[in-house]
């Protein structure tokens, strides 16, 4: 996330688009079943409800908006972040 802050404009804006699945991974029933084997073979490739946020506030992000939506593959959560400079 460092990588991708350090490469953005001032004040650009970074959307990423992710799976949004639960701590437990209980919910949504869609992504669990659409990584599962994956996650058989031990590759964790999915990524976690507030992965995004948590890593892009620690890159130093500072505007973020977080919306989810049921689109025809299933469940989204997609982060908008801006980063914010300060003159």
């Amino acid at each position: 996330m460092e990588k991708i802050y350090n490469a953005l404009n001032p004040n650009g804006i970074f959307i990423c688009i992710a799976d949004g699945i639960e701590e437990d991974y209980s919910k949504p029933w869609d992504m669990v079943v659409s990584w599962f084997i994956y996650r058989m073979k031990d590759m964790h490739m999915e990524v976690g409800k507030d992965m995004v946020k948590d890593s892009a506030i620690k890159a130093g992000f500072i505007s973020l908006e977080k919306i989810s939506v049921i689109s025809s593959g299933g469940h989204l959560d997609i982060d908008i972040l801006q980063k914010i400079v300060k003159e």
